[in-house]
Parts: structure tokens; C-alpha cells; sequence
């Protein structure tokens, strides 16, 4: 009798521990946790009937092993728990996915804030860089003998520069080229190349504006200049700066401009065109 007392009690406590197997809190018990351990019990009480069961010698049909055989009435019990068992481990499963799913959505919400305060950085830092503007002089022509032969060109004699931003910039080199027609290529092609003076600055001062002569040129026919004048005839100017900023980090800064009639004679304007209009 011990001995079977023993066995229940050892079933009861492990229908309490398998409760607790499946996470439930100590300080809180939940009702499928709740029911799975009467469950338990129950089984824990056939097993101990079972010890004391009878079987008649006429128990032959399976509702009496069902129902009036312990032993029986045990195994549906078992299958019952095994079934509860299962559906609670699938809704385990279904808390576990749900947890793996708010992880993504956390690291994701990580990674955009991460990402926001980079971008917030990188605006603190554009506010604080130079901002430099050009001003091309007017398109001029000459012609020239050289090597016997005559020779006409347009050319722009010098460009002026302004920096309009808080930090001082450091010039590196300034390329350009002059186009005659239309339309621009896709790409712009710079023809000329010319370095700056070692230590110049530009300073964040728009009153001081210095200048820089170029010695490039584009040769023209001397019959296309006076339709050029009348602005029967397109000509572009375009340049890219190179400079450093103050964290010596480079940049460049690029402009174009078209020959016009701008209601008071010809002169350049500003032309937005997105690949010889870019800045980094």
C-alpha cells in the first residue's frame, strides 16, 4: 500500500512539474496550464487504480476496457494528455514565433535609427561645408597667325569665385570646357585642366572674390562669331571644381552656363542640367 501511494504521489508531482515545463511563471498559472495538470493527476489516480483492478474472464468488448478496465481507461487518458500536450506545444511554438517576429521588427526599428541619426550627422555636417560660387567673364573671340596659317577662337578669360558658406575651402584644380552647337553631349567633356596656387584659400567671405585666368580656347570659323553675337548660334561653358573642405575631405562642384540673349545684351546664364550641374 506504501508503494502505491508512493507512485501516486510521485505522478502528482510530476503532472505539477510538467506545468511548469511549459513556462509557466511561478507566480501565475494559466488555465490550459492548469488543465493539463488536472489531467495529470487524473491519470496519476487510474495508475493507482490499476494496481488493484479485477479483469473478469468475460471482459472481451472494448467499452468495458474503456471505461470499467483501469488500465484501459488509463491509455484513452494518456492519449487525451498526449493530444493536450501536442496543441499546447504548438501554441509554444506560435508565442515563439511571435517573439522571433517582434525581434525582427526591433532590430529593424534599430537599424532605421541607426540609419536617421547617420543621415542627421551627415546634414550637421553639409550645414558646416563651404558653398562656392563661379562667375564666368564674358565669352570673348580673337584670331591669331600661327604657323602661318589664320586662326579664330572663343574663350573665357577668367573666372571669379565666392564662398558663401560658414568654413573656409581649399582649391585644388578647376576643369572646363567650351561647346559650339548643340546639343551638350550626356556626359560632360572637360577639355582643359588647371591646378590652383599651393595654400590659396577661400575664404567664407563673399566680399573677397578671387580670380583665376584660364588659358583654354575653342577654335571657331570668323563667319560663325557674328551669329554667335546675335545668339543664332549656341555656346556653353562648363567647369568642375575641386576643393577640400576644412576636415580635408574632397569635393567637387560643377556649373554650367549657355550663351544668351538676355533681354539686355548677350550674356551668360546659369543652365541646370544634371550631369554638369553636380555637386559632392
Amino acid at each position: 500500500m506504501g508503494t502505491r501511494l508512493r507512485a501516486v504521489a510521485a505522478l502528482e508531482w510530476a503532472s505539477v512539474l510538467s506545468a511548469f515545463s511549459l513556462g509557466l511563471p511561478m507566480h501565475r498559472f494559466r488555465s490550459y496550464e492548469l488543465l493539463l495538470g488536472a489531467l495529470l493527476m487524473l491519470a496519476a489516480v487510474v495508475v493507482a487504480m490499476s494496481l488493484n483492478a479485477v479483469v473478469p474472464p468475460d471482459a472481451t468488448n472494448w467499452s468495458w476496457g474503456l471505461f470499467k478496465d483501469a488500465s484501459g481507461f488509463f491509455a484513452l487518458c494518456a492519449v487525451l494528455v498526449a493530444g493536450a500536450q501536442a496543441a499546447f506545444f504548438v501554441r509554444q511554438l506560435h508565442y515563439m514565433r511571435e517573439s522571433l517576429d517582434h525581434t525582427a521588427l526591433a532590430a529593424t526599428a534599430s537599424a532605421k535609427a541607426a540609419e536617421a541619426a547617420a543621415l542627421s550627422a551627415r546634414a550637421g555636417i553639409a550645414i558646416q561645408l563651404p558653398i562656392v560660387r563661379i562667375v564666368p567673364d564674358n565669352l570673348g573671340w580673337g584670331d591669331v597667325v600661327e604657323a602661318g596659317k589664320h586662326r579664330a577662337y572663343c574663350s573665357v578669360m577668367a573666372i571669379t569665385f565666392s564662398n558663401l558658406g560658414p568654413t573656409r575651402a581649399f582649391p585644388v584644380e578647376v576643369r572646363y570646357g567650351i561647346k559650339i552647337g548643340t546639343p551638350l553631349p550626356a556626359e560632360p567633356v572637360y577639355t582643359f585642366t588647371e591646378a590652383f596656387i599651393p595654400n590659396l584659400i577661400f575664404e567664407p567671405d563673399r566680399k573677397i572674390t578671387p580670380r583665376k585666368r584660364l588659358n583654354g580656347d575653342v577654335d571657331i570659323d570668323s563667319s560663325q562669331w557674328p551669329l554667335i553675337c546675335q545668339g543664332q548660334i549656341d555656346v556653353w561653358f562648363y567647369c568642375a571644381l575641386a576643393y577640400d573642405d576644412f576636415m580635408q575631405t574632397r569635393h567637387e562642384t560643377a556649373f554650367c552656363w549657355r550663351w544668351q540673349n538676355v533681354g539686355m545684351g548677350m550674356a551668360w546664364r546659369e543652365f541646370e542640367v544634371p550631369t554638369y550641374t553636380r555637386k559632392t
